[in-house]
């Protein structure tokens, strides 16, 4: 606790050994609806850049994907992936697959 201790207690001169103890802390990303409720894990979007005049709306394809309305589909963007994503990074890894291929596999087909 030493280094701790002295660098903590810089900004806390009273704070004593056993005034601390080992445990977990971190930063989770979290993405949020316009509405300001917390998303499901994994959130899936189908977008690119609007054309000139194009629209920016987004259309709901399931619970975590959504589409981009109105514009050409060329970006799938994967958002909220917290800590499960390591877990399940093969099973995502499978659904941007589909995905690619859904959206995208005609045109890459005729490319």
């Amino acid at each position: 606790w030493g280094l701790f201790m002295a660098e903590a207690q810089k900004l806390v001169p009273s704070l004593a050994v056993d005034d601390v103890e080992p445990g977990f802390s971190g930063v989770m990303a979290q993405v949020f609806s316009s509405d300001g409720s917390p998303l499901n894990d994994f959130l899936f979007e189908v977008t690119s850049a609007p054309l000139p005049g194009g629209s920016s709306s987004t259309e709901k394809v399931s619970d975590n994907v959504t589409r981009a309305a109105g514009i050409p589909r060329r970006v799938i963007n994967c958002r909220n992936l917290p800590s499960p994503a390591a877990t399940s990074s093969l099973a995502i890894g499978e659904h941007v697959a589909d995905l690619v291929d859904k959206e995208f596999g005609k045109m890459l087909r005729e490319a």
